[in-house]
């Protein structure tokens, strides 16, 4: 219980705070939005693919309520390395014309590797999945054989190099700063 108690007061505090910062920019210029599928909204309800601006309770249309300029340029699936070189293209632009910077990005570093192990798990018994459905699979061997998903997609998780997610989180900032010194960045 106490374990809960401290996730929720962890999640009341952060919910708090993200409150309070869009309370202080939801008048205040222009805010652009850039990330993974954390700001584009995917999964969420009204989400229609490659449309940043439909699903209503998305990362970016939440955290830029009320700002007159407000704009997505979020993209499913990017990674940090994605992202530094769209910030020297096609986002460039942007930016310096943006009084906020708003940045959901790294979770894909770590995803991605792990989806591919989950992949590489699965294609070891493609027919897995129709030995479950069959019933032709009892519950101890299905829980050995999820306990080895799961340890495959830690270990993926656990082989990125997060100093060099670090170093590209902090290279996103610098380049954003580079392009418009004047703007705020929000790391997120």
């Amino acid at each position: 219980m106490k374990k809960f108690s401290k996730i929720l007061s962890v999640i009341t505090a952060a919910a708090a705070a993200l409150t309070l910062t869009v309370t202080a920019w939801a008048d205040y210029g222009s805010v652009t939005v850039m990330g993974d599928s954390i700001a584009t909204g995917y999964g969420l309800d009204g989400y229609t693919s490659g449309d940043n601006y439909s699903a209503a309770e998305s990362f970016g249309s939440i955290i830029s309520g009320g700002c007159y300029s407000y704009l997505n340029l979020a993209v499913d699936g990017r990674t940090t390395v994605g992202l530094i070189d769209a910030l020297e293209s096609e986002l460039a632009d942007a930016v310096t014309r943006s009084d906020q910077v708003i940045v959901s990005i790294g979770g894909n570093d770590f995803l991605q590797p792990m989806q591919a192990a989950l992949y590489a798990k699965a294609m070891e018994d493609p027919d897995l999945l129709s030995k479950i459905m069959a019933g032709e699979i009892d519950q101890s061997e299905l829980m050995n054989y999820m306990q080895g998903f799961f340890a495959d997609a830690l270990a993926a998780a656990g082989n990125v190099d997060a100093s060099a997610v670090a170093a590209n989180i902090q290279k996103i900032a610098d380049d954003i700063s580079y392009l418009n010194s004047s703007c705020e960045i929000f790391l997120f």
